[in-house]
């Protein structure tokens, strides 16, 4: 591909450091990686031109205490890195710039979380100029713990994730199971979506919608709910806002085409940063996507 043609994307993963915590006494920590792919069609075919944009001398390398409450996590990690997180992503989005000077679009940042923090915000990461992260790139989360070797729905996320690319034409709408946040369904409608796969007669169920935000106590049984069901696609709002309509909105934006349903969540994280679309008005500002394309994941080794 000519450089005008490359369509880059830069993938920040987030694990748990497994043999820094046993050694720490079980205090969890965590370990931060970043890559840069010049081109997203090019690294699918041949897993070329991928690069490491933190180094194995750098402290961002090395595994860090993190908080298990999300609201201090951030707060913990850039304590522990020694630097604060706008000026890391300046620095992904310059290399970036460097690798690919004539491509004539912004990277998408692929953001891999392990299931204990799915519900980070990180469209909202600030840039150093005070502007989401979301605001001006496409930010899809990715879950880490799915591509872990012995995870035993790897297979299904592959299937499914074929047959998205194979109607991406078609409304998002009917393809996506709708969830009213009680934890008690989740696993039904889970079990309901893998009838749909054998079920000629109906649309294949490709992803979910919750209605309503999932409870605070209850995010890490969603998560990992999620994680070991199978599906590639999750649309939510992060927080149940009483003035707003979460159901509504949903509904509006799956009215996209599947290819389209990216695109649709950037737009509404754009129309937030209007001044009259403050938190308490707007869905962009809580909007979450999963999009787990299996076909795009980092590299085993840095």
């Amino acid at each position: 591909a000519s450089q005008t043609d490359l369509r880059p994307a830069i993938l920040i993963t987030l694990t748990l450091a497994e043999e820094a915590t046993t050694q720490a006494a079980n205090q969890p920590h965590y370990q931060l990686r970043a890559r840069l792919v010049e081109d997203m069609d090019t690294y699918r075919q041949s897993k070329g031109g991928c690069h490491a944009l933190i180094t194995e001398d750098q402290p961002e390398a090395k595994p860090f205490a993190g908080s298990e409450d999300l609201t201090q996590f951030i707060s913990a990690m850039e304590a522990e890195l020694g630097g604060s997180l706008d000026q890391l992503l300046d620095r992904f989005i310059e290399e970036t710039n460097q690798r690919c000077p004539e491509t004539e679009v912004l990277p998408e940042f692929h953001i891999f979380l392990p299931t204990a923090f799915m519900a980070l915000a990180v469209d909202q990461w600030l840039l150093s100029d005070h502007t989401p992260l979301g605001q001006d790139y496409w930010v899809l989360v990715r879950c880490s713990d799915r591509y872990r070797s012995a995870y035993r729905k790897g297979a299904v996320l592959r299937r499914l994730w074929t047959e998205h690319q194979q109607c991406q034409s078609n409304p998002a709408r009917p393809q996506f199971i709708a969830w009213d946040g009680q934890l008690e369904t989740l696993r039904e409608i889970l079990l309901e979506a893998d009838e749909t796969k054998t079920d000629l007669q109906r649309p294949t169920v490709l992803g979910l919608h919750c209605t309503t935000a999932p409870p605070p106590d209850g995010r890490a049984v969603f998560a990992e709910l999620l994680r070991v069901g199978g599906l590639p696609l999750v649309l939510w709002a992060r927080c149940q806002v009483p003035t707003i309509c979460t159901q509504t909105c949903l509904e509006e934006l799956l009215q996209a085409s599947l290819a389209d349903l990216p695109g649709q969540v950037y737009r509404q994280r754009q129309l937030a940063r209007r001044r009259e679309n403050t938190p308490d008005r707007h869905i962009g500002h809580h909007l979450f996507l999963l999009r787990d394309d299996p076909t795009l994941t980092p590299p085993k080794r840095a």
